[in-house]
């Protein structure tokens, strides 16, 4: 049904005339010729972020997951994040995990919206704000196995 409707407002119409008279098939229908509902399109498809490592923690490396309402590419750049860093992203469609790295006592990630579309171009609603409280020790603990491994890993490739 993509491309029938030329006119998404007419599309919308029709779907609130049919609506009211009952038939939740052609709605449905509707909804997915125009890439999602109009409470959707309005606002951006939900997102969501998760995970297992409690907000007080003393972990190096912090996985989470980022579940999407509707298929997107999420890559690491995609995440806004204040004192980590997000690496090692994988996933697709709608399901993703990711890792941060804290590079300070604070450390806090969200998808904010527009930072996704899905195959119609609606954009994504902001997710919530996944925040956790590192321990200042063990995060320069982290940074200096960081660094460590990526000297055994790559030698002194910075002129060090």
């Amino acid at each position: 049904m993509k491309g029938v409707f030329k006119n998404w407002y007419l599309a919308i119409f029709i779907g609130l005339l049919v609506q009211g008279c009952g038939n939740q098939q052609l709605v449905s229908d509707l909804e997915t010729a125009l890439g999602g509902s109009e409470s959707e399109a309005a606002s951006g498809f939900a997102s969501s972020i998760s995970s297992s490592v409690p907000s007080t923690t003393n972990s190096l490396e912090i996985p989470i997951s980022i579940n999407l309402a509707s298929a997107a590419n999420l890559k690491a750049s995609d995440l806004a994040c204040s004192g980590c860093i997000v690496a090692n992203c994988s996933g697709s469609g709608t399901s993703y995990k990711c890792t941060v790295i804290p590079k300070d006592v604070s450390v806090s990630v969200q998808l904010v919206s527009g930072t996704l579309k899905n195959s119609s171009g609606t954009p994504n609603s902001s997710s919530n704000v996944m925040s956790f409280v590192v321990s200042a020790a063990d995060t320069t603990y982290g940074l200096c196995i960081k660094a460590s491994n990526f000297y055994k890993k790559y030698g002194n490739t910075l002129g060090f």
